[in-house]
């Protein structure tokens, strides 16, 4: 920003350093009417309006960009807020998984047990006709 104003008066100083060397009566014709100036007058009024013009130029656009930053703020906190409530759902998600897989651990467990107490039943069946078929022998 310092650097531009620096340029800016730097360009100024030229500026008027141009028109004070070329200072000579010039005619200018207004469609209706001519008018005698100074040229120093002409040229420091030509850069005038330039700057008025480019100020004017820039100053719409800032604005543009600032309304656009503002479009492009409230996305970024929607897009937040969508974030966080995914955030929160995974979480719930994963609790619930957790909670899937200690009921299927649970399960299988369950499941070895009966599988090896059916086992020793049937290992007992087999014992208890052994010791029978000894005892009648």
């Amino acid at each position: 920003m310092q650097s531009g104003f620096i340029f800016s008066l730097i360009f100024a100083v030229f500026i008027g350093l141009f028109a004070l060397r070329n200072g000579g009566p010039v005619t200018i014709d207004l469609f209706f009417t001519e008018i005698e100036l100074s040229q120093a007058l002409v040229i420091i009024f030509s850069a005038l309006l330039g700057a008025i013009v480019i100020y004017f130029l820039n100053f719409f656009k800032i604005l543009h960009f600032k309304r656009e930053i503002k479009s492009i703020n409230k996305k970024h906190e929607s897009v937040d807020s969508d974030m966080q409530v995914l955030n929160n759902r995974i979480l719930v998600l994963e609790e619930e998984k957790n909670g899937l897989l200690k009921v299927i651990e649970q399960e299988d467990f369950d499941s070895q047990l009966l599988k090896s107490e059916k086992d020793n039943l049937f290992c007992g069946e087999g014992s208890i006709r052994a010791i029978k078929k000894l005892d009648m022998v």
